[in-house]
């Protein structure tokens, strides 16, 4: 029941370099890349605050039944572990001291985030501090963000630490275009329509005769025409 994830940068891939993406465009070509952030690792989660989690997600009427202790900084070369307010051992004990050193739970300290996880896991729940409750944590030594990794979404994140894509929202502005099934604008137009690109949309396929008319008005001047309706004129009097 214990999460015994250990951590860094570098083993969990977050990529500090992700370009930053202004705009998504509806037609790409097929061989560009699409930038892709990390999801978060198995088994974890981020808290509201951001921390990095194994503490699981209470269920409506749900009532906590473990202990959960924070991993903390302490000083600029070790880390130190929180005990939960609540804690007490399969005894009754609140405290946790039962090693020969009168070492306490408390504020036990390493040099890394993964050492205090097992140092904790090894020495004293297992040893010291027996209970049969399970064991979370949540590592508060630095904050990350999560967002939409999808960059055909509207809401497209480059800038977050973490994929998640449950945030994903998507639109289309032209309704004449084919939607894909996430809902955002695919490639190509519903049918009566062809795509302009000087337009950005998809506009109707206008028939033959609709396209000469369009054709021969368009090369009439105003003053042609005029003069054209006064000559008619004329023929008419006569």
């Amino acid at each position: 029941m214990f999460g015994n994830q250990g951590w860094s940068n570098s083993r969990l891939g977050i990529n500090t370099h992700t370009p930053k993406v202004s705009h998504r465009r509806e037609f790409r070509e097929e061989s560009e890349e699409e930038a892709k952030l990390n999801a978060i690792p198995a088994g974890l989660r981020l808290t509201d605050s951001g921390y990095l989690t194994n503490e699981p997600i209470l269920e409506g009427g749900q009532e906590k039944d473990y202990w959960v202790f924070k991993i903390q900084t302490d000083g600029d070369t070790y880390y130190k572990a929180i005990m939960d307010s609540d804690f007490e051992d399969e005894n009754g004990r609140t405290g946790c001291a039962g090693n020969r050193y009168k070492r306490d739970a408390n504020n036990y300290r390493a040099t890394s985030v993964q050492g205090i996880i097992e140092g904790l896991e090894t020495r004293y729940w297992n040893q010291y501090c027996t209970t049969t409750k399970g064991h979370y944590w949540v590592d508060e030594t630095e904050r990350y963000s999560s967002g939409c990794g999808d960059m055909d979404a509207d809401n497209y994140d480059a800038d977050a630490d973490y994929r998640d894509d449950s945030v994903c929202t998507y639109s289309c502005g032209d309704e004449n275009r084919v939607k894909t099934a996430k809902g955002n604008c695919g490639v190509g137009c519903l049918d009566g329509y062809t795509y302009d690109s000087d337009k950005d949309e998809c506009v109707e396929v206008k028939s033959q005769e609709q396209t000469e008319t369009d054709f021969d008005l368009s090369r009439i001047s105003p003053g042609v025409f005029i003069g054209g309706l006064a000559v008619l004129g004329l023929l008419v009097l006569r």
